[in-house]
């Protein structure tokens, strides 16, 4: 039988142009979730994207492009 990862946004809600950086959010923040970060095209963490700051959890797995992407949708 396959096993199935789960895979959610760290999320979006710091500023890092002003400072702030929160936690990565749920659900990404469940042990059994692995944490995607934004990083832009020069590798460098988006302003946006939230981090692994407690040492109980949440911590980000992974990182991918997620500046300037553009979807179909």
């Amino acid at each position: 039988m396959p096993i199935l990862q789960v895979i959610a946004a760290a999320g979006k809600e710091s500023d890092r142009n002003r400072g702030v950086v929160r936690p990565v959010a749920h659900p990404a923040n469940c042990p059994s979730i692995m944490a995607v970060a934004a990083i832009d095209r020069n590798l460098a963490v988006a302003s946006f994207s939230n981090a692994g700051l407690t040492l109980s959890g949440g911590q980000i797995d992974i990182a991918a492009l997620g500046v300037d992407i553009y979807s179909s949708c």
